[in-house]
């Protein structure tokens, strides 16, 4: 066999084993377990409803004790988990969540409830489970899951990994003296450039503009009906956006006539009728006002101008 022929042969051999490889609808940057066990000797949850908070996840390659949180700023998109019922076979119901969390020592953590997805039904017979959500998180908070009569944790060694508060979190800070193993959930966070609570890469068709998840308006605002008056300039818009307008009066200058400024000023216009009042009135003579509009999604009017003349 020729040299090249083992080449070609390696190559489609690792072709296929990425194409066995299953899909993951994890985005890029994922956190929290790598949901290597079902739940084991899960801490009693079962009635009010308690709320888990995780604080180390063993990380990837050889599981070395994490205790990071979300790696940045955005939106959860994706979360993975591994339940069992606890009690009865009644339905397990989960409502994914962010927390900040501090530890003071193994046995004692203080935590507070931050943003949370929708409440999910589980299948519960201790598989993966992948779910669509969406919850804003900042880089460095934690994973938690609200629950009641759900196996959620891996508890084998003892560890002290996640901390258990009963009756479920809230926003007021809280301790626990309830230590419990690894919470078995995995979640995919997306950037969120325009911050409108939508993950760029799968929720957001529009990523650059904050006014829509949708696609990107690209109507531009339009300016009419100037009207301008020795101390006022008005005008209509068609939607709300900053209006950059600028007088100038026509002048002599050197031996030809020119028109040179002499106001400019910004406007945060409203749809519909807008005006602005001058400090100073003008004086007679010939003007022309120029105005540009941007809306709030950057986009930019033609430049409207138009002329006017005062006699006296």
């Amino acid at each position: 066999m020729t040299r090249r022929t083992h080449i070609n042969t390696a190559l489609a051999l690792a072709a296929g084993t990425l194409l066995a490889l299953p899909a993951s609808g994890l985005a890029a940057d994922s956190f929290g377990s790598r949901l290597l066990n079902e739940p084991a000797n899960s801490a009693e949850c079962d009635s009010p409803p308690c709320t888990f908070v995780s604080y180390i996840h063993p990380s990837n390659p050889n599981g070395d004790p994490y205790a990071g949180g979300a790696p940045v700023d955005g939106v959860i998109t994706t979360f993975r988990v591994r339940a069992k019922p606890y009690f009865t076979q009644s339905p397990v119901r989960v409502t994914p969540r962010v927390a900040d969390i501090t530890r003071q020592n193994q046995d004692s953590a203080t935590a507070s409830a931050k943003a949370s997805g929708q409440q999910v039904t589980l299948t519960a017979n201790g598989a993966i489970e992948e779910h669509p959500t969406r919850i804003p998180v900042s880089r460095g908070q934690h994973l938690a899951l609200d629950t009641v009569n759900a196996a959620v944790t891996y508890n084998a060694s003892g560890d002290k990994f996640t901390y258990m508060f009963t009756p479920s979190l809230g926003q007021a800070p809280r301790t626990s003296t309830l230590p419990t193993g690894e919470l078995l959930v995995q979640a995919g966070v997306e950037r969120d450039r325009d911050r409108d609570g939508f993950g760029d890469e799968t929720q957001d068709r529009c990523p650059s503009q904050a006014g829509t998840a949708g696609e990107c308006d690209r109507t531009a605002p339009r300016v009419g009906s100037m009207k301008l008056r020795k101390g006022r300039v008005s005008f209509r818009l068609s939607e709300a956006g900053s209006v950059r307008v600028s007088v100038q009066k026509r002048r002599k200058v050197g031996k030809r006539m020119r028109y040179v400024q002499v106001k400019r000023t910004t406007i945060a216009g409203k749809q519909g009728a807008n005006s602005q009042s001058f400090r100073r009135k003008l004086a007679k003579g010939r003007y022309r006002v120029t105005a540009v509009a941007t809306d709030g999604n950057g986009n930019k009017s033609r430049s409207y101008a138009k002329r006017f003349r005062f006699k006296k």
